[in-house]
């Protein structure tokens, strides 16, 4: 709630179990309890998920960088993150901003079940970061200005991500790593610095109905050789109807495909795109 605006004494209350409520931000809610954590205004610094079925919802407030109390994140967990949600399920995350020089804005690692909805991630490191999870859902978000790459997924499986933006980001729009089942539809990636969007192993992947234009490198770059490129080869990928332009590079990058090359047979179909004027175009 508004603790805030609603009891201007709150840091002085106690929790139902006797512990002091926090003066930094935390989620936290008693045993058994599932909790909506609407933030009250704009805030410096973290904001962490420290239980399961929790949703965060800030309205719209911004969330902006500080090196004090930010770390905790990545795998050797020395790096900065605004928003941290690790070994969690059933959380969401809305209408929240993360806006500064963050490692990552979003740092989402061993968590499943979960929905990322109108987060904007702005001139971090890396927008949003996603490992080790599975059974996400990303949608009306957007990754922009950041100096590294827009969202970062690595080791992940069954995400959809939906209507998302990644606008003028140094590094690759979209970068998807050794994960499986990650699904891209009605996607904004343009100006990226890098790749428009790029898999590097991640067998039944699938980009559709996406505008991906202006990226530094290739438009969309498909690559299973993270994967055993007998068993996934590009026809585990399935691209159809998007609108592929004005990328430096290739328009649609195969690599590594095996024989015969291409998306030709299996399950994953290549047609329906608009792809000049590029470079070059698959």
């Amino acid at each position: 709630g508004d603790l805030d605006n609603g009891r201007p004494g709150w840091q002085g209350e106690h929790t139902g179990s006797g512990g002091t409520v926090p003066t930094t931000p935390r989620l936290w809610a008693p045993a058994g309890l599932t909790l909506l954590a609407l933030w009250p205004a704009d805030h410096t610094g973290q904001i962490q998920f420290n239980a399961n079925n929790i949703t965060l919802d800030c309205a719209g407030h911004k969330i902006s960088y500080t090196a004090a109390n930010t770390n905790g994140c990545g795998s050797g967990g020395t790096l900065r993150c605004g928003i941290r949600a690790e070994n969690r399920s059933g959380i969401t995350i809305k209408n929240c901003e993360v806006t500064g020089a963050y490692n990552y804005g979003v740092w989402i690692a061993g968590t499943t079940s979960s929905v990322v909805d109108h987060v904007t991630a702005r001139s971090n490191a890396v927008g949003f970061r996603i490992e080790d999870s599975d059974l996400l859902t990303i949608r009306y978000s957007a990754a922009i200005t950041c100096t590294g790459g827009g969202y970062e997924i690595r080791d992940s499986s069954d995400l959809t991500m939906f209507a998302d933006s990644a606008v003028s980001n140094e590094g690759d729009g979209i970068d998807v790593n050794d994960s499986s089942y990650v699904n891209i539809q009605q996607a904004q990636v343009l100006d990226n610095g890098v790749n428009g969007i790029e898999f590097d192993g991640g067998p039944h992947a699938s980009v559709g109905s996406s505008t991906i234009r202006y990226n530094g490198q290739h438009g969309l770059s498909l690559d299973p050789s993270g994967t055993d490129v007998v068993t996934f080869p590009c026809s585990a990928f399935s691209v159809s109807s998007n609108f592929v332009e004005f990328n430096i590079e290739d328009g649609i990058r195969l690599q590594n495909c095996g024989t015969p090359p291409g998306l030709v047979g299996g399950s994953g179909p290549m047609k329906y795109h608009v792809a000049l004027p590029n470079n070059f175009c698959a």
